[in-house]
């Protein structure tokens, strides 16, 4: 078990150091914000899919409700 750590830990050491090569050269452009911004999108438009199912399926369950003879 102590060499899947031992793996993760140097190929997460190489990655940074590889990072902070590639920034230091002056290889990095953008923000980000673009990403961030798709990002946000997509999640609002889950959230919107998921309320509108809650919604659709109260509004069929209380119409159930309303026709079954308790």
């Amino acid at each position: 078990m102590s060499n899947i750590f031992d793996f993760a830990y140097k190929a997460n050491n190489r990655n940074v150091a590889l990072l902070r090569a590639h920034y230091a050269e002056g290889k990095y452009q953008g923000s980000g914000k673009g990403l961030l911004l798709v990002l946000l999108l997509v999640l609002l438009a889950i959230g919107g899919l998921f309320v509108w199912a809650a919604w659709t399926l109260g509004a069929a369950l209380w119409h159930w409700g309303e026709s079954v003879q308790w």
